[in-house]
């Protein structure tokens, strides 16, 4: 056992993330990579971008409009204004895929 001084903390740490995120969770790793590679081979990974690789793994999320729009700060605008009716009532007819982009495009997140 090394005892964990001022002098050696940075090395610790970066040991123990090391341990934790990589070396303790090795055997899932490697078992998630095996099956992933089944579905999409290694040399054919590197055409997709790193939410679409998201969206094959996960799928796409429940988008829930109502918590959307009971959350949404208006600048400018009010709940009650026009264009933000039309706004909401445009989101509603699209469909999961579309909804998704939508938030991808206005978060930057998915």
């Amino acid at each position: 056992m090394i005892e964990v001084t001022d002098k050696n903390k940075k090395e610790y740490i970066i040991s123990l993330c090391k341990m934790l995120m990589r070396d303790g969770i090795l055997q899932q790793i490697e078992s998630f990579s095996s099956g992933f590679y089944e579905l999409i081979p290694k040399d054919l990974i590197q055409f997709f971008e790193c939410h679409e690789l998201e969206l094959m793994i996960s799928g796409l999320a429940d988008i829930n409009l109502t918590d959307l729009q009971q959350n949404t700060d208006y600048h400018d605008y009010s709940a009650n204004s026009i264009q933000i009716k039309w706004f909401w009532e445009i989101l509603e007819t699209l469909n999961l895929s579309e909804k998704a982009a939508f938030i991808q495009f206005v978060t930057g997140l998915l």
